[in-house]
């Protein structure tokens, strides 16, 4: 009989915590005394604290320590000297001992499997993550099977007759035969036997009569060692148990002699359970935060602190959540839910210094991508320190422009197998950012191109990210011989303290690193051994692995945590979102342990039952549906599992709409959504189902319908021309002060082929060089150092036909562009339009040269033609473009000729006209369909209208492609949409019915006329 230890057991948290109180009032912990509670998990600790605080009668929980299982051994092991012994079968150094022991096996014949796995090199790598793994699975063996783990280090090496057994008691299959060996190996190694450490302890315990006093509350998974610590302190101390009834966990009591009683309810409680079935993730915290908000309208006494959500992976499903709850302060009509703020329990914050260090530690064996680096230097922690943290934009744009592709330089591409390119590495971007910088445009005074688009504002971020990249490369290349464990610690604080400077509110994550390091440290300091970076790496990742996050449980907030934290904690109701069955199959080389060791899908069950039977309701969020196809999906075995266990008839709720905006939302009863803009949506459907205009058309017609004042201004022909190539982004940016751009994009692979911008591009920089005075082969050589191309030879393969096209459009240029160079100034009074500007000719006509195809081309010097004309000089213009001729690009000489200075001058006045009043309201003629309208006018006769109602993603549609902008005012389904707008007063007058039609009569027709 176990004198200190009794079972105090009841169905009722409330019951069970009544008793702790009522424990620790007759017995209180003096002034310098602590008294220990165990408890499965630091988040129960936290809220046991807040709830003992209310019922004792001091009314301040004092003097007690709340210690996890693990904390509450190595306190026990610290206090009787066997720390040490006891950190080294759960610290770094067992992981380094199994590699060492696989090294011995491998080569041993008795042993193909381990020989099979590794190969005859035995990759450090593999070798690596194979010690991780079966060091979990030797700690497992020692707490939950120590006679087994026994009974092998008592094998005779020499004795071919004895066979090792599993804890059965059977013989261990011949796939398995090796791990005896690896446990007796590794606890030569080590020099301590686990079994005797922790017999030892349990020993100590039992004969402490000084030590502190310490119950064990709600704890339901304790392994067999631990049994027997429990054990040997109930000998001489005073040690209650207080356990969950009703519960699907082995009950680790039941062998131990001691006295039991109740001290509450004994009934299996049957909680109310509602089952909600949808489709994926985001739907499904969408559905949750609906049956909250209803679940808090109808009880007024529900507050989020009597709520918690249990789902498999908080991390996972954490941005799901944070998307369906953030708070948004400024928009009156926002989901109720948003006002309810939600915490994951265990401080989801994940360290990103120690997030850095995985990241530095494997830069030599990743490709170092743009995007990598990117990221790794915007960290917080590391932009803080450089000024980055509100620059990302910048620092992409830089990146972009300086075409960084992968690796960080020539060395780098030469380990990971491609030495000899040098292109589109970082160093090669950073060596053109400072040419950039530093040269004139074009300049060939260097074997690389200087990036255009920097100035003297980019100076201190360029030699920011030098810098940056400089010690990075300087980590990854000093770091590539093998070394101690405490050089690569110190290798790892150098490049810390080179990298990283966070914030007063990140300051917890460096501390945490250096923790990690310093007892890898302390743990491995016995250890000669030379490691790699990648086995280093691996020890690195086991060590950080058991970073303990805060708890942030029991703050009033609506608690988000995994599946087995805070169960039997009593709620008033618990939501299991996302509840799926776990993955079939488990490690293959684990030895049969017994039933009563928990395996993965039964302590999975136990876990939520023991949620559920805490709970006075809940509330389970499932998929039944798929996302994509809305095909019924069968529910999860945990969850029919559960509703058996409890043993209760669920509501069922399925089919729940796949949208947020879906009708059915707002019409079934009682309501299932409080989202106000998804009623919004769902009305506007509606609408446009009954003939309601859609959104964009209300838009549009808002926009069209705006006053447009009468104001003088002043403007050049580049200016009319940029508002005729897009006048909705002109509109938005002056009515709105909204600016369109496209943000730069990191790329992470090396060029292998051009796309068709991509070889635009490249003719353009060609004719530009070419301009500059450049000669072809300089023109070419220049184009390759701007690393846009792909490398070496298949870059020259993929430049000939560009050149090839870009060398006709030149030479037949070449007659127009000898003539004498005269500036003819431009001041003409448009009406409210002042248009002034400075316009060349050379051999008294407008000369462009453009790599592009299409009549737009021609746009800017028709308007440059107009403003010549309009002043009396008689010019005509010379376009060199391409064309399309037979599938092929070809060039092509365009002559635009001048109308009359009187015409001139009214049609200048036509583009003036919309260029004022498509600064208030939008003027509906985009660029290209207009065009494409105005060459079915000039052919005569009506337009074929059937072309226009082809959708735009047609390939053979007038619009095939709609920008951003013009999407805010258009749908997507056919270009007709042009067309229902009608014209008005202030449109120009024409034959044409719709507004359209009577800008591109008026502004495009005269240039497909003009034009021989």
């Amino acid at each position: 009989m176990h004198v200190g230890l009794e079972v105090l057991h009841s169905s009722s948290w409330d019951a069970l915590v009544a008793s702790l109180a009522t424990w620790l009032s007759d017995d209180p912990p003096g002034v310098f005394e602590t008294v220990n509670v165990v408890v499965s998990s630091r988040s129960v600790g936290r809220v046991l604290r807040q709830q003992l605080a209310q019922a004792l009668p001091t009314a301040i929980c004092a003097g007690v320590e709340f210690l996890t299982v693990q904390q509450w051994v190595q306190a026990a092991a610290r206090t009787h000297g066997l720390a040490e012994d006891l950190t080294a079968w759960r610290s770094t150094r067992l992981q380094l001992a199994v590699a060492g022991a696989l090294d011995e096996l491998v080569t041993d014949p008795a042993h193909p499997v381990l020989a099979a796995h590794l190969g005859a090199e035995g990759s450090p790598a593999r070798r690596m993550q194979l010690a991780d793994r079966l060091s979990h699975l030797l700690r497992r063996y020692v707490e939950w099977a120590p006679d087994m783990v026994q009974g092998w280090l008592e094998l005779d090496p020499d004795d071919d007759e004895q066979q090792p057994t599993d804890a059965l008691g059977e013989p261990l299959p011949a796939r398995l035969s090796w791990q005896p060996e690896l446990v007796r190996r590794v606890v030569e190694t080590l020099m301590i036997d686990p079994v005797d450490t922790w017999s030892h302890l349990a020993s100590a315990l039992e004969a402490d009569t000084t030590g502190m006093r310490a119950g064990f509350f709600a704890v339901s998974e304790m392994a067999t060692s631990h049994v027997r610590l429990v054990v040997g302190h109930g000998q001489t101390h005073d040690s209650p148990i207080w356990q969950v009834d009703g519960t699907a966990f082995d009950d680790w009591t039941a062998p131990l002699e001691v006295s039991r009683r109740e001290v509450g309810p004994t009934g299996t409680p049957k909680p109310g359970v509602e089952v909600h079935g949808s489709h994926g993730p985001a739907r499904q915290v969408e559905v949750l935060r609906d049956e909250l908000c209803r679940r808090f309208e109808a009880d007024a006494t529900l507050e989020p602190r009597d709520v918690l959500v249990v789902c498999p992976d908080p991390q996972s499903w954490w941005p799901h959540l944070r998307t369906a709850f953030a708070p948004t302060p400024d928009d009156p009509r926002a989901h109720p839910g948003r006002s309810l703020r939600v915490q994951v329990g265990t401080g989801g914050e994940a360290n990103r210094v120690v997030h850095l260090i995985h990241e530095l530690l494997r830069l030599a064996d990743d490709r170092a991508t743009a995007s990598l680096i990117t990221e790794l230097i915007l960290l917080p922690p590391v932009a803080h320190r450089w000024r980055l943290t509100h620059r990302r934009d910048d620092v992409t744009a830089l990146v972009a422009a300086a075409e960084v592709r992968w690796g960080l330089d020539e060395r780098h591409r030469d380990l990971l197998g491609l030495g000899g390119v040098t292109q589109n590495t970082w160093l090669r971007g950073l060596d053109r950012l400072l040419a950039g910088l530093t040269m004139a445009p074009d300049s060939t005074a260097l074997p690389i191109t200087g990036v255009e688009t920097v100035g003297a504002s980019d100076l201190e971020l360029v030699g920011t990210l030098s810098e940056l990249v400089s010690r990075l490369r300087k980590f990854t290349h000093g770091s590539s011989s093998p070394a101690t464990v405490a050089q690569w610690v110190a290798r790892v604080r150098t490049v810390l303290d080179e990298l990283v400077g966070p914030s007063f509110d990140d300051e917890w994550m460096v501390f945490e690193a250096h923790s990690v390091l310093t007892d890898m440290t302390e743990q491995l300091s016995t250890t000669a051994a030379l490691l790699t970076r990648a086995e280093f790496a691996r020890l690195f990742s086991t060590a950080s692995r058991e970073l303990t996050p805060r708890s942030a449980v029991g703050n009033g907030a609506l608690q988000v945590v995994a599946v087995g934290e805070l169960q039997h904690v009593a709620h008033r109701l618990v939501c299991l979102l996302g509840v799926s069955d776990p993955v079939a199959g488990g490690d293959p080389d684990l030895v049969a342990l017994g039933e009563h060791v928990p395996q993965r899908r039964g302590l999975l069950a136990a876990r939520l039952l023991a949620h559920a039977r805490a709970a006075e309701d809940v509330l389970v969020v499932q998929q039944d549906r798929d996302a994509h196809t809305n095909a019924e999906l069968a529910e999860a075995t945990a969850v029919t599992s559960l509703v058996r266990d409890l043993g209760v008839d669920p509501v069922r709720v399925p089919g729940r709409p796949l949208h947020s905006h879906s009708e059915a939302n707002f019409t079934s009863e009682p309501r299932r959504s409080f989202d106000t803009r998804g009623l919004d949506a769902a009305v506007a459907r509606r609408q446009v189902e009954q003939g309601t205009p859609a959104a964009h058309v209300q838009r549009r017609r808002a926009a069209i319908s705006l006053d447009a004042p009468y104001e003088p201004m002043e403007a050049g022909v580049a200016d009319l021309h940029r508002f005729l190539t897009d006048p909705a982004k002109a509109f938005l940016q002056s009515a709105a002060a909204v600016r369109i751009f496209e943000p730069a994009h990191l790329k992470d692979e090396l060029p292998l082929e051009l796309g068709g911008l991509e070889s635009w591009g490249v003719k353009d920089r060609l004719l530009r060089s070419l301009r500059g005075g450049l000669t072809p082969e300089q023109a070419a050589t220049q184009e390759f150092q701007r690393e846009s191309l792909p490398p070496k030879l298949i870059g020259r393969a993929l430049l000939r036909e560009p050149m090839k096209q870009v060398m006709g459009l030149w030479a037949a240029a070449e007659k127009d562009l000898v003539g004498d160079v005269v500036e003819h100034r431009i001041d003409l009074d448009l009406g409210a339009l002042r248009l002034q500007d400075s316009i060349s000719t050379r051999g008294g006509q407008v000369v462009a040269v453009v790599a592009s195809k299409g009549i737009k081309q021609e746009l800017l010097p028709w308007l440059q033609v107009l403003a010549l004309a309009a002043m009396g000089v008689p010019a005509r213009a010379a376009v060199h473009r391409m064309d399309r001729e037979n599938w092929f690009d070809v060039p092509t000489r365009r002559e635009i000729v001048a109308p009359p200075s009187d015409v001139a001058l009214e049609l200048l006045g036509v583009v003036a006209e919309a260029y004022q009043q498509g600064r208030s309201r939008l003027v509906p003629v985009p660029l290209e369909p207009a065009l494409a309208y105005a060459g079915q006018l000039m052919g005569g006769g009506t337009p074929d209208m059937r072309q226009w109602e082809l959708p735009s993603r047609d390939w053979d549609a007038p619009w095939k492609f709609l920008p951003p902008q013009w999407r805010l005012f258009y749908g997507d389904n056919a270009p007709a949409e042009l067309f229902t707008d009608k014209r008005t007063h202030r449109d120009p007058a024409s034959e044409q019915e719709s507004a359209f039609g009577a800008w591109t009569k008026a502004l495009y027709v005269p240039l497909l006329r003009g034009g021989l």
